[in-house]
C-alpha cells in the first residue's frame, strides 16, 4: 500500500484534564500515552488504531461564564456538539447500552440508545466533562469493520514526548 496520508488525531479543548482523562478511561477504555507540559495536553489512544484524541487544557479564549480551571460555571465556546461529535464505535449492542446506562445514572447520557436506520447501526450520545458531544455505537457503518484486535501497540508511545524534541524530516 502506498498512502502518503492517514488519520493521525483530533484535538480538542478541555476544561479540566485530569476530569477528562478519568472519563475518556472510564468510559472509552482510553489510556494516556503522552503528556505536555508547555502548553498542557494530554494524549489517549485506544491501542486498537494508530489515532489518538489530544486533550488540550483550554485557554481563556475557549471558555465564557468563567475561567477554564472553573469547570462548574465555565463552558467552552465551540464545544463539539450533536451534528459535529466525536464518534466511538462498541463491540455489541450490550456494550452501548452498558455505557448509556452508566451515562444515564451519571446525568451524562444525551439520546438513545436506539436502533438507528442504516448508516447509524444502534448508537446513543453522551457528554464528555468539557460538554463535548460522543457517539457511541454498534453496527454503524463508519464502524462497522472495526478490528478489535490490537494493531498498535501503546508501549512504545508511553511518555515519548519531551517538548524541544521533536525530529522533523527535511
Amino acid at each position: 500500500m502506498s498512502k502518503n496520508v492517514s488519520f493521525s488525531h483530533i484535538a480538542i479543548p478541555v476544561l479540566d484534564i485530569e476530569k477528562s482523562i478519568a472519563f475518556y478511561e472510564k468510559y472509552l477504555e482510553m489510556k494516556v500515552v503522552r503528556r505536555r507540559v508547555n502548553p498542557e495536553n494530554v494524549w489517549l489512544a485506544d491501542g486498537i488504531r494508530p489515532f489518538q484524541l489530544v486533550l488540550l487544557a483550554a485557554s481563556p479564549g475557549d471558555v465564557v461564564g468563567g475561567r477554564p480551571s472553573d469547570y462548574h460555571n465555565a463552558k467552552l465556546t465551540h464545544p463539539v456538539v450533536a451534528s459535529m461529535h466525536i464518534g466511538f464505535t462498541c463491540r455489541s449492542c450490550t456494550e452501548v447500552k452498558r455505557i448509556a446506562e452508566m451515562a444515564k445514572a451519571e446525568g451524562i447520557l444525551e439520546h438513545g440508545p436506539l436502533e438507528e436506520n442504516w448508516p447509524g447501526g444502534y448508537c446513543a450520545y453522551i457528554s464528555d466533562p468539557s460538554g463535548h458531544s460522543l457517539e457511541i455505537s454498534y453496527n454503524q457503518e463508519a464502524g462497522y469493520n472495526a478490528i478489535f484486535d490490537p494493531i498498535c501497540d501503546l508501549e512504545p508511545l508511553l511518555n515519548t514526548y519531551k517538548d524541544g524534541d521533536e525530529l522533523w524530516e527535511e
